[in-house]
């Protein structure tokens, strides 16, 4: 039996207009990759479509799953294109990120061939040293070639921080986005420039635009409660049968004896998402498809919740962050999708 991942829409509709009405005009896109964030990609497109300007996702086939099924805003792909991605990626529109000549260059070459404008957006690297324009040389370079394209257009130039909670850092970042974006400007005053994902969203840091994720789903890069955001998925797994175990006996793998007891086998194990790290409370929790849990922790004799409605809990437990926790969890499950 399948478990069930709890997805509430609404939730995920209420976090999208609380961030809405922090902004002040600036565009707002959502971040839908790895499925959304496990909760599926294009269930969240489409409750959000009213509240967002465009979508960003990670992969062309991300972009695919949106595009096929209706979502006719912008999608911007924040990472590499493969050269077999590029001819599909011309062709259903996408904004596609840049931070070298030569693809500009095979851009250029497919938007002529298809007879369609591409639109890109120039990532720069202030530090985080994960893709982008290395230095403003390099940047001058692509601004003068843009200029003579003609099926390439520069319609975004953006960045990401590393660690928004640390004032030091961003302000070290900022300053050389800044620098940088001096340059962009005078190519284009008309650009869209954005910096932040939910952590510098939090922080104030909006220029015309911002990337939202983990707040979407209900939680703060920071690891603490934000009022006005609602976690959006719960997981609930089943009890497959309840055992009396002796003092010194096995149980699932491993040569360790456990306390003896009355415990819960349920239907999660690590091929579910579950770590098979021990934690404090475990009983046994390595083994791909159950877990042993003890049997004060089954309240209705029935179900049992392993989120608690809350991924903060199991992320504290295994020394973890909230997005590894929710991109996991919902792997094995069937998604049932509610409005409550």
């Amino acid at each position: 039996m399948l478990n069930k991942a709890i997805i509430n829409l609404k939730n995920l509709e209420e976090n999208a207009k609380f961030i809405k009405s922090k902004l002040n005009g600036q565009k707002f896109f959502a971040v839908l990759k790895a499925n959304g964030y496990g909760h599926g990609a294009t269930k969240c497109a489409n409750i959000l479509y009213p509240l967002v300007d465009g979508y960003c996702v990670c992969i062309l086939e991300e972009g695919l799953d949106l595009r096929l099924s209706g979502i006719d805003k912008e999608i911007l792909i924040l990472t590499k294109l493969s050269s077999e991605d590029v001819r599909k990626a011309v062709f259903y529109d996408f904004t596609i990120t840049v931070s070298t000549l030569k693809e500009i260059k095979v851009l250029e070459k497919e938007g002529k061939f298809q007879g369609k404008l591409v639109k890109v957006h120039i990532k720069y690297n202030t530090g985080m040293n994960r893709q982008g324009v290395d230095s403003e040389k390099e940047l001058s370079l692509l601004l003068d070639y843009l200029k003579s394209c003609k099926f390439v257009k520069l319609t975004g130039f953006y960045s990401h921080l590393i660690e928004p909670s640390s004032k030091r850092i961003t302000k070290m970042q900022v300053s050389r986005f800044d620098s940088a974006l001096k340059m962009v400007k005078k190519f284009n005053k008309d650009i869209t420039v954005h910096l932040s994902s939910s952590g510098g969203f939090l922080k104030g840091l909006y220029y015309d635009m911002v990337r939202i994720g983990i707040l979407l789903y209900g939680y703060s890069p920071f690891n603490s409660k934000i009022k006005g955001i609602l976690p959006v998925m719960s997981l609930k797994t089943y009890i497959v049968e309840e055992r009396v175990i002796k003092e010194g006996d096995h149980l699932l793998y491993g040569k360790e004896r456990v306390k003896g007891g009355r415990i819960c086998l349920v239907r999660f194990g690590y091929a579910d998402g579950l770590f098979r790290k021990k934690s404090r409370g475990d009983i046994k929790n390595r083994c791909m498809d159950l877990s042993a849990i003890s049997i004060k922790n089954n309240k209705n004799k029935k179900e049992f919740y392993i989120l608690y409605k809350n991924a903060y809990y199991l992320a504290k437990k295994y020394d973890t962050i909230v997005y590894e926790i929710l991109v996991n969890l919902s792997k094995r499950a069937e998604k049932v999708y509610i409005y409550d």
